[in-house]
């Protein structure tokens, strides 16, 4: 069988490059945007277009594109509580639906940037979906920590990607901060992490992908900073060691020397 073509794309910075290939206008998130609403209309709405539309889309889309299979080496809280969720970005669309996925039958809430809620025409659809798009001002934070609060209380799985930028079908696992492990200390529940890993499929350049979740992780440590960092490591390290399955990607990763163009 011929060997499939891999491509080779160079970067400079991993912390900064992109390769989502999607450009988008700037987006302020109003300081109004109710990131938990509570009315019944709503409420019904989100329903309907979560577990009716999008989590039957999800399903199918990463079956058929991507054979999808999940290894749960993790049971998650118990019902009515909420907890974080961190994941590698190597998916275009699939990082949209493999959360609710993994965590099935849990409600997922996504955290995004303000670019992925930009265009009004799919606004709303996006945000029905489970969307919650990072403030763009103090009014705003508080809001958006009151509504993952809320969300929590529900007992919803709130999830994040730490490498902020995607990469696709990249299987090495790029430097994230500790920034985004604030949230399980303040509020005081588990993260479990999810490595999407990529092997070879016969007569398909688009690879299988493999998703393990493993978890919980607490926050240790009596210093809320030094808890935060505690629980990046506790969480790298695991998706560092669970990135290792992957045996095959279309894609290499190259930083990129001096003369060379980035693809």
């Amino acid at each position: 069988m011929k060997e499939p073509t891999v491509r080779t794309v160079y970067y400079d910075d991993e912390r900064t490059d992109d390769f989502a290939g999607v450009t988008r206008p700037p987006y302020e998130v109003p300081a109004s945007l109710d990131y938990a609403p509570r009315s019944f209309f709503r409420r019904a709405a989100a329903f309907f277009v979560y577990r009716c539309v999008m989590t039957p889309f999800a399903f199918l889309y990463m079956k058929i594109r991507f054979g999808y299979r999940l290894v749960r080496a993790a049971a998650l809280p118990e019902k009515g509580r909420g907890f974080f969720l961190y994941a590698n970005h190597t998916l275009l669309a699939g990082d949209a639906f493999s959360p609710s996925l993994a965590v099935f039958p849990r409600k997922v809430r996504v955290i995004v940037s303000p670019d992925n809620v930009a265009l009004p025409a799919t606004r709303p659809f996006i945000l029905l979906c489970g969307a919650l798009p990072l403030p763009s001002s103090l009014a705003g934070a508080r809001a958006f920590l009151s509504g993952l609060k809320t969300h929590l209380a529900d007992g919803a799985c709130v999830a994040l990607y730490p490498e902020a930028h995607v990469w696709p079908y990249c299987t090495a696992i790029r430097d994230f901060p500790d920034d985004a492990f604030r949230y399980p200390v303040k509020f005081g529940v588990p993260a479990y992490a999810a490595t999407t890993t990529f092997s070879r499929r016969r007569f398909r350049r688009t690879p299988r992908v493999t998703v393990f979740l493993d978890g919980p992780f607490f926050p240790e440590g009596e210093d809320p900073r030094q808890a935060q960092k505690n629980l990046r490591d506790a969480v790298y390290r695991t998706i560092t060691e669970r990135a290792k399955e992957s045996t095959w990607s279309p894609v290499r990763y190259e930083k990129r020397k001096k003369g060379e163009r980035a693809i």
